[in-house]
């Protein structure tokens, strides 16, 4: 076992940033629209928390394709406990479901290793205690990863993580997510929410509230609250079919807002 900020991750865990799980960074993209895939995408000063915001720069990340590499890589570097790791690319790509790893998906999983390498991210608070100034709270800026070089011809590889990646855990809230169960999940609105889960419960937390707001983080901001409703509803089955959570209502309050009441157990 391995202990990270006071937390404990074994075999397929990893200690993740919330503004990876709870923000628009990994989001849902249809798995055969390669036009969207390859776009950059940017936003700035976008409030995560109350006291938390951040800003983005890079590629347009999905949860299908992209998290799970990014979880891998970090749990690496969790587990080794150094900023530099080494990887097998066959070991990392039957973590992400390749039975029989190929030239074509060892170009692919390297080509978005470095696209990974060009997404910036900044986080910062923007309240703190009365007594602390505003020049002195926390603000991280920072690329996923800073580089990718081999090592032999047997596929192994060294990835390089940027220091800042440790004080960002360290500065803001982040929570543990198995990587196990996240990939029992085919549905990408299953994943969306599995994350905001993860996000937002405690252990103990036999139920909890959720808004579609929360909810709809991974969505495109144009995206119609009627279609993500639809597309959550099918992400709910999915994760009462596989027993994540025992069941959900959809409720509107007085003042309009929607919200989902999530029995986990």
């Amino acid at each position: 076992m391995t202990k990270v900020n006071g937390l404990y991750i074994n075999k397929e865990e990893c200690v993740m940033p919330s503004v990876f799980t709870q923000s628009p960074v990994f989001q849902v993209i249809p798995k055969n629209n390669k036009d969207e895939r390859d776009k950059r995408v940017e936003y700035i000063g976008k409030q995560r928390t109350r006291d938390e915001a951040h800003s983005f720069s890079g590629y347009r990340l999905d949860l299908i394709r992209d998290y799970p590499l990014f979880h891998i890589l970090l749990m690496e570097k969790q587990k080794q406990k150094t900023d530099l790791i080494k990887i097998n690319l066959d070991s990392v790509l039957k973590q992400l479901g390749v039975k029989k790893p190929r030239k074509e998906n060892r170009k692919n999983t390297l080509n978005r290793i470095w696209r990974l390498s060009e997404c910036v991210i900044t986080v910062l608070k923007t309240k703190g205690n009365k007594s602390t100034k505003i020049s002195d709270l926390p603000e991280v800026i920072t690329r996923l990863v800073l580089e990718i070089n081999k090592v032999d011809d047997k596929n192994n590889f060294t990835v390089l993580f940027p220091e800042r990646i440790n004080y960002l855990i360290e500065s803001f809230q982040y929570q543990k997510v198995d990587l196990a169960e996240y990939r029992k999940l085919s549905l990408q609105p299953s994943m969306a929410i599995y994350l905001a889960i993860r996000s937002h419960a405690f252990i103990s937390k036999k139920s909890l509230n959720l808004t579609l707001k929360t909810l709809k983080v991974h969505y495109k901001e144009s995206n119609e609250d009627k279609h993500t409703m639809t597309d959550l509803e099918k992400g709910f089955k999915e994760l009462i079919e596989k027993k994540f959570i025992k069941s959900y209502l959809e409720t509107t309050t007085a003042e309009g807002n929607i919200t989902y009441k999530i029995k986990i157990s």
